[in-house]
């Protein structure tokens, strides 16, 4: 019967160590990107991306500090065989960092570009929202993979616009599926000024950034562009519209953002917390990102992390095994001296006795 114990404890241990080799040495299968779940995040690098009025577990934090966070957990949730690509937007530009890659195989290489976003590495000072969501769109549609955009922004156009002149869409509504996802706070926050090392400078001023549109005086406009003149906007419809003399305050403008998205054919969606942002790509394609199924790989694993744990605690470690045999032998010897001393007292007892009787 105890060649039989032994032998028993000897295989749910050795089966653990195989489960556990197997697990250690066998290369896994390389993911490839499911079709229909690459996504390419564009970021806004505007100087107003730097304003702090968000919050991370009750501490401010800048705006783009809180994408950082929210891109960082997107990837962290996705499940393998999506994909992600990066791209910073700068004044009127959108320039792809790198096209969607699987996230399970080079989830390392993703954090660390997420990490290393940064408005030193804009080119210029201004922010023309529109006609850099116009240059985003234009760039995620001509990618053989046709990603979903992803255009993350503050929404603050510098210089301002006058609502009646805006750069026209130029690419079809509804074609591409789009999210905006609008950051930053209700309250018009001072903008921070850094010098070309990132050291503060303070903030920028009233008087030192355009507070009207400068559109009679040129744009920045290219040859090709086109401008809207909408009827509603003359009407009264303002959502465009800068806030002359306040230009130099940034809050999110989260009803130009929505007008955007409404002529676009694009969801909105306002980032308060960092998960937020994996929800909004999650209902953009129509899946369940946070979906976790049980690998045979990870159920090995689990199955000879139980042998080890049921081994310990149970006892069945052999009573020969290795290190253990001396202290189960020296355990033994205490316990058969302690029984052997009792009767040996007792008997020496009775004899007293009786000899002083």
């Amino acid at each position: 019967m105890k060649v039989r114990t032994d032998a028993l404890r000897l295989l749910c241990w050795l089966a653990a160590l195989l489960l556990i080799g197997w697990v250690a040495v066998v290369p896994r299968p390389p993911s490839q990107p499911t079709a229909g779940a690459a996504t390419l995040a564009i970021v806004d690098l505007s100087q107003s991306m730097n304003v702090t009025d968000q919050y991370e577990d009750g501490r401010p934090v800048s705006r783009l500090a809180f994408v950082r966070d929210a891109l960082a957990a997107l990837v962290t949730d996705l499940p393998c065989g999506a994909a992600l690509g990066l791209g910073m937007f700068v004044e009127h530009r959108t320039l792809l960092l790198f096209a969607p890659v699987e996230v399970c195989d080079n989830r390392g290489e993703l954090l660390r570009a997420i990490a290393s976003l940064d408005t030193r590495s804009a080119w210029n000072g201004n922010s023309e929202i529109a006609k850099g969501y116009n240059a985003a769109w234009q760039l995620a549609a001509a990618r053989p993979e046709r990603p979903a955009l992803v255009f993350i922004t503050d929404g603050h156009e510098a210089p301002p616009l006058n609502p009646r002149h805006r750069p026209a869409f130029s690419g079809q509504a509804g074609a591409l599926r789009v999210l905006i996802a609008g950051v930053g706070g209700d309250q018009p926050m001072p903008i921070p000024r850094h010098d070309p090392e990132g050291r503060p400078l303070g903030f920028w001023g009233a008087d030192e950034v355009m507070q009207v549109d400068p559109y009679s005086v040129s744009r920045t406009a290219t040859t090709d562009d086109r401008l809207i003149e909408s009827e509603s906007l003359r009407d009264g419809d303002e959502r465009a519209a800068g806030t002359p003399g306040r230009e130099h305050l940034s809050q999110l403008r989260e009803d130009y953002l929505r007008l955007i998205a409404g002529e676009t054919g694009a969801r909105f969606a306002r980032l308060r917390t960092v998960t937020e942002l994996t929800d909004a790509v999650a209902a953009l394609h129509g899946i369940r990102l946070r979906q976790r199924v049980l690998s045979a790989r990870t159920a090995m694993v689990v199955a000879a992390l139980g042998l080890v744990v049921a081994g310990l605690v149970s006892g069945w470690l052999p009573r020969d095994f290795g290190p253990l045999r001396r202290r189960v032998r020296a355990r033994d010897l205490v316990a058969h001296r302690g029984q052997g001393s009792a009767p040996s007292v007792a008997r020496g007892r009775t004899e007293d006795e009786g000899a002083a009787a």
